[in-house]
């Protein structure tokens, strides 16, 4: 027999042995998740959270939903998600409105109640009375279409009645934009990535992992925008901009088979920016571009006229450089304001809309970006509302500009406003809700009436001034590296203590609103207390306090019916708050209603047996009817 080297191995046998070897330490993780998920722990942050107060039951937004997308270190300027609060059970009729976003969408630098999503909810209380109108802004800063994916199925379990959709701005800077700091090589299978981040086991590595450069952001003082770029010159020829492209477009598409597969309307919005006032951040020209220097001489030159007031050396300057390279935004936006001083708007608005074009620092998005909108809009047949082109009809000379813009991209309060009544003409255009013809319009109220019934005060508007002012001083508005320019304002010492305060974030929101209105109320100006108690209750409707302050002011006005309706809320949030019962009892006596508040004092007499205020308020009303 010939020797051998020992017995001989079956061949499906060794590849089993290897099958095996490699699945044990796959089954050995897979166990792992199991018993993470079992125990609880570890759990990617909701985007919604169970809460209960009272008699009041439902649901909060999660304001630290936004560790799922951004990294440890931003912890010092983690993006929150704004609060927004709804029933757990919907009220018969009622309708129930989502929105996704980034920041624009959810308002910045305003609360959500100033967004169009907070005035579009006053707006359909106005139109549709009778209506239980509910809106929920779940748009926040820095995330755009791969966030807005993720977050939908959350969103489409509470079965809202419409999907509004205003995204587009972050799909470069945003969270996983293509351009950010949460990008990552994989930008095709970013899907599967993010379903990998979202295993308990992952959320347990990156909890007792270091993060390479942890803090390193917080300390620098960088903003969120500065903190989330990665790239900082990304060309118009650059292939991040198509991955970006495809992206979105991708994105889009899921949400948009999500929703209509759940059954929920979806209403897509175009988006919109600053033409005229804002230049482009960034400049350059392409990769093989072979004329630095000529075009820098005409540049030069263009640019030192301009700063003398000679505007036509400076329009023949630029043009000549222009000649050269049509891509370099800088040179695009100059001739678009001269341009727009000589008269010719439309060849102003061409090279204002160029100039964002060929912006190197996209953090307004790019024409491509409405075109996919719209063109997902026809292959799905959802409603759409071109708010781009609804803005450019009403900006002077079709140049979008601060009439309507803050900054770079964020609307301001008339922007918001436009937006609210825009989507709510095309849901009535569309028997949203209720046929067209039960559409009040009749009951259309003023932009200003608006703000105000949403809760918008001085208050407001100087958090957003000052935010505004914060934002523009810092990269990549500024780049020479000098000094923050001092904020001034005109208003009074009460609004500007209290706004620096809740910027300084000592003082939450509603207790900004909530102390202003007791100084308010201190100084005798009941009209300005009654409107900062309101702006306290509208942003955040868990604390009782605020209702009940404004039921008394309201009932000391003569309004019981008014004082009755938050006096009621106030009591569902504190069902045994004695102030609020005995307010209740004298706001049904002050509409005649005697035999309703003798029915709600003998309830609270049994819940408060010691009360002498109960008693005394009860006997007051039994005198009244002749009663023992």
């Amino acid at each position: 027999m010939p020797p051998t080297d020992g017995p001989r191995q079956d061949p499906l046998r060794r590849i089993l042995f290897w099958i095996v070897l490699l699945l044990i330490p796959l089954l050995l993780l897979g166990l792992a998740e199991v018993g993470l998920r079992l125990a609880g722990a570890f759990a990617p942050p909701a985007l919604f959270l169970e809460v209960e107060v009272g008699t009041v039951r439902g649901y909060r937004t999660n304001p630290d939903v936004g560790h799922r997308f951004f990294p440890k270190s931003m912890e010092a300027h983690m993006p929150r998600l704004g609060f927004q609060f709804f029933a757990r059970e919907r009220e018969p009729g009622g309708l129930r409105v989502f929105t996704v976003g980034g920041s624009s969408a959810a308002g910045f630098p305003y609360h959500s109640h100033a967004s169009f999503t907070g005035l579009l909810e006053t707006q359909l209380r106005q139109l549709l009375p009778g209506r239980t109108i509910e809106t929920v802004n779940c748009a926040m800063t820095a995330i755009g279409s791969p966030a807005v994916r993720e977050l939908l199925p959350e969103i489409l379990d509470q079965q809202p009645d419409l999907l509004l959709i205003y995204m587009g701005h972050n799909e470069f800077y945003g969270a996983d934009g293509v351009g950010s700091i949460t990008a990552g090589p994989l930008h095709a299978a970013r899907p599967l990535v993010r379903a990998l981040l979202d295993l308990r086991l992952a959320s347990l590595l990156r909890a007792i992992l270091p993060e390479r450069g942890g803090g390193a952001e917080a300390r620098t003082g960088r903003n969120v925008m500065e903190t989330m770029v990665a790239e900082r010159r990304i060309r118009a020829d650059s292939p991040l901009r198509e991955i970006a492209r495809r992206s979105f477009r991708d994105n889009l598409e899921a949400v948009l088979e999500q929703a209509q597969s759940a059954g929920v309307p979806v209403l897509l919005c175009t988006v919109a920016s600053n033409l005229g006032d804002q230049p482009p951040f960034g400049s350059a020209h392409p990769a093989a571009f072979g004329s630095e220097a000529a075009f820098e001489s005409h540049w030069q030159a263009a640019t030192e006229a301009w700063s003398a007031g000679d505007s036509l050396s400076a329009r023949e300057a630029v043009g000549a450089a222009l000649a050269l390279d049509s891509t370099y935004a800088a040179a695009r936006y100059l001739r678009g304001w001269l341009r727009e001083r000589a008269g010719d708007l439309s060849g102003a608005r061409a090279d204002y809309l160029a100039a964002r074009e060929y912006d190197t620092v996209p953090f307004r998005a790019p024409q491509m970006i409405d075109r996919e909108i719209r063109a997902a809009a026809r292959a799905r047949e959802v409603a759409l509302v071109d708010i781009d082109s609804l803005m450019t009809a009403r900006a002077p000379g079709g140049i979008l500009g601060e009439e309507f813009f803050l900054e770079h991209l964020h609307p301001n309060l008339q922007g918001h406003a436009l937006i609210a009544v825009s989507i709510a003409r095309e849901l009535a255009d569309r028997g949203w809700g209720a046929p067209p013809a039960q559409w009040r319009w009749d009951r259309h109220l003023s932009v200003e009436a608006y703000l105000e019934l949403s809760g918008v005060t001085e208050l407001d508007l100087e958090i957003g001034d000052r935010r505004v002012h914060m934002l523009t001083q810092k990269w990549p508005y500024r780049r020479d590296g000098a000094p923050p320019r001092p904020y001034l304002s005109t208003r009074s010492e009460d609004v500007v203590t209290l706004a620096e305060a809740f910027i300084q974030k000592r003082l939450p929101l509603n207790q900004a609103h909530m102390e202003l209105a007791d100084r308010h109320l201190e100084a005798g100006r009941a009209d300005e207390a009654m409107r900062e108690y309101r702006a306290a209750f509208a942003m955040f409707p868990l604390d009782p306090l605020p209702a009940l302050k404004l039921g008394q002011l309201l009932l000391r006005a003569g309004r019981a019916r008014a004082a009755r309706r938050y006096l009621d809320l106030g009591l569902a949030l504190d069902p045994r708050s004695e102030s609020a019962i005995l307010l209740l009892i004298q706001a049904l006596a002050a509409e005649g209603n005697v035999q309703a508040a003798l029915a709600v004092g003998e309830s609270a007499r049994r819940m408060h047996p010691a009360s002498r205020a109960v008693a005394a308020l009860l006997d007051t009303l039994q005198a009244r009817i002749g009663g023992p």
